[in-house]
Parts: C-alpha cells; structure tokens; sequence
C-alpha cells in the first residue's frame, strides 16, 4: 500500500474532483434549486441562441463572446453575493432567490431577442410570459411578512 491514490483509476480521479468542484459551487451559490437549474438551462440557450443569430447575421465575434461569456460568470457571482447575504441576514433564501428570477426574465428575453435577431418569429404567448414576469415586483408588506415583521 505504498501508493493509495495509484488504486484509483483516472476517470475516478477526475470524477471526484468535479464533484467536489460541484459541491463546493453549490454551497457558494446557497444550493442547487429548481430556480437555478432552469437559469443555468436559460444561459446556455442564451450562449446557443446568441451564436446562432450571430452566425445569421453573419457578425461571429470572439471579443463579444468572451464579453458574454464574462457576464454569465458575474451573474453566477452576483447569486453567490445574495446567498452569502441570506445567510447573514437570516432571510431564508430571498435575496439569492430574488435575483435568479431576475436573471431568468433576463435570460428569457435576451433569448426571444437572438431569436428574433435571427428572423424566427415568437409565440406571442411566449412573449407576454416574459413581459408579465418583467413587470411583476415584490410589494414592500410581502417582503416583511416573510422576515415576520409589519411593513
């Protein structure tokens, strides 16, 4: 048993780094909730959609890729920000859970812009989905019922 780490063949290896990986980002990000799977399926339609009305439009660039590609981290980051803040303030996931939705309208309608960029049309069904989360806010006496205090 000179080698313990030489037992375990290399996709293990890897395997159990990623999870760790994983785990660790879920943590950050306050856990994994269905509100953060449909944002990171959201942002990766995004990347493909953008891609595809780039491509359409025949304007490919590697500079607003990369841009785009450094926002979708800054937006993971800003959740991660919110989730920290939940934590210290005890608020049950509100401020994190606050700014998925918003950054899943964001998502939603950039999508329905790429596509539209790309000459598909768009349910209007779809549209005023998007439009009606967009609008919708939190009143200030819904906020305080939930920290259990009065507005």
């Amino acid at each position: 048993m000179d080698n313990v780490t030489g037992l375990i063949p290399w996709p293990g290896k890897i395997a159990a780094v990623l999870s760790a990986i994983v785990a660790g980002l879920c943590s950050i990000l306050g856990g994994w909730t269905p509100a953060m799977t449909t944002l990171l399926t959201l942002a990766a339609l995004d990347v493909v959609s953008g891609f595809a009305r780039a491509a359409v439009q025949k304007k490919l660039s590697s500079k607003e890729s990369w841009r785009g590609g450094v926002r979708k981290v800054l937006m993971f980051v800003v959740i991660a920000v919110g989730a920290q803040l939940d934590g210290l303030a005890g608020t049950d996931g509100l401020v994190r859970n606050a700014a998925v939705v918003f950054y899943c309208v964001s998502e939603g309608l950039s999508i329905i812009e790429n596509v539209v960029g790309a000459g598909l049309p768009v349910p209007d069904m779809v549209r005023d989905a998007l439009a009606q989360l967009a609008k919708e806010k939190v009143e200030p006496a819904e906020l305080a019922g939930r920290r259990g205090e009065k507005a």
